[in-house]
């Protein structure tokens, strides 16, 4: 049976995964979406032949772009299911993968030879880590700072210890890529405090489109916007990271679906004072209980736009017309100050980059955000269709989205310490 590499990449209420052979070929692909609600679901994809079409907007030979950014040919799926289920949590996740593996793969644990995971919060690792027991107990103690997350992603490297016994067990980090971001930009206006500086995230996937970028386009001068349930944005600068809007946790920065974003400290203060509101309670109300979601009572942009399209005509502070209308002015606010704050701080820019599930799908709100920026002139029918670049060809500055691949990433990392 061939050798594979089994990524696992893990969210609040999902776990994407691939299983990739040595090769980067893709055997199996999939989510597990809405764990934990009254209805979850199981999509995945298993791939026999694959055949690759290139969607890049030249036709480059370049074997990073064709393995990394690539859409598969439907020709090349043996066997794709869309089911809902009840799936209680990120561990009955876990077990109905190996169940997938082992059953319909017909792949046995000691033929994967590595597992990837993809971790929120790394805290003081500065590299991709194999999880011994003494990594792991670090890794616990940190869970506190991504509460969203990193449990989950505890429990998943957990059962890959258990299960994959004969495997090396990896974790990839988000915070790596920010750990050589300027003192200025890192350091908060306090007293040193052991632990306590802006780390960011969503760095996998800065990491992968970076490197697309670099090779593809040569450009070293980028405001890549990373735009999905959780939401941020990183300034690169002569190919050094020196700005990001995530800070210690993934509170910071942008208004996001369930999470507050910048908010006034004394806010915190202020609830536990006069609203006698718990730690945990402050916690989980601005890690789950803000943002879209409180202003709207969705997290879904669908729905959101679906009852702005109709009254949003690039009026941004005029008083909104609905609560979807004043939900979305906020968000496309929150983007538009960090744009332009880190537009001022690079200087002459390359490209702005739109990516994650939002920012990639949701051709509208790309638009609600360029249109404020004189330099940058897109192409409407360019953007709607979701061409890489869908900037006019006077534009100043190039508009692109592109597809992110973590897990792909996440593959390359762990081929790499496995040394083949």
């Amino acid at each position: 049976m061939v050798k594979s590499i089994l990524v696992i990449n893990t969210g609040s209420s999902s776990m994407k995964f691939k299983l990739f052979t040595k090769n980067s070929d893709v055997l199996l692909s999939g989510i597990f979406d809405s764990i934990g609600f009254k209805k979850s679901f199981v999509e995945y994809s298993i791939f026999d032949n694959l055949k690759l079409s290139d969607e890049s907007n030249n036709k480059s030979n370049d074997n990073f772009n064709k393995k990394s950014n690539k859409k598969y040919d439907e020709k090349s799926i043996e066997n794709k299911k869309n089911i809902e289920m009840k799936i209680e949590s990120h561990k009955k996740a876990f077990d109905l993968l190996l169940k997938i593996i082992y059953e319909e793969l017909k792949i046995n644990k000691e033929d994967i030879l590595g597992v990837g995971h993809r971790v929120v919060h790394g805290g003081n690792f500065e590299n991709t880590s194999e999880m011994t027991e003494d990594n792991l107990e670090k890794l616990k103690k940190i869970s506190s700072l991504a509460p969203l997350h990193n449990p989950n992603a505890v429990i998943g490297i957990e059962e890959s210890i258990k299960v994959f016994d004969k495997s090396k067990i990896f974790a990839c980090f988000d915070t790596i890529f920010f750990k050589d971001m300027p003192d200025v930009s890192k350091k908060y206006a306090i007293s040193d405090i052991e632990m306590v500086r802006k780390y960011g995230f969503h760095g996998l996937s800065y990491s992968y489109l970076y490197d697309y970028i670099k090779k593809k386009y040569k450009s070293k001068n980028l405001i890549i916007c990373h735009i999905g349930n959780g939401s941020s944005i990183v300034a690169i600068k002569n190919g050094r990271v020196i700005d990001t809007t995530m800070g210690l946790s993934p509170l910071e920065g942008l208004i996001m679906g369930t999470r507050s974003g910048d908010i006034d400290p004394e806010v915190v203060f202020f609830l536990q004072r006069e609203k006698n509101m718990t730690y945990q309670e402050v916690s989980d109300f601005l890690n789950k209980k803000s943002g879209l979601k409180a202003m709207c009572g969705t997290n879904d942009m669908r729905i959101i736009w679906e009852n702005v399209k109709d009254v949003y005509k690039n009026n941004l502070f005029d008083d909104p017309k609905n609560k979807y209308d004043y939900a979305y002015k906020k968000y496309v606010k929150s983007i538009i100050k960090y744009v332009s704050y880190y537009k001022t701080e690079i200087g002459k820019i390359d490209a702005i980059v739109f990516s994650g599930g939002m920012g990639e799908k949701a051709y509208y709100l790309r638009e609600s955000v360029l249109q404020y920026f004189d330099d940058i002139k897109i192409d409407k029918i360019k953007n709607k269709k979701g061409e890489e670049i869908f900037s006019k060809e006077d534009s100043k500055i190039k508009a692109m989205v592109i597809e992110t691949n973590e897990e792909f990433f996440i593959f390359n990392e762990v081929k790499k310490y496995l040394k083949f």
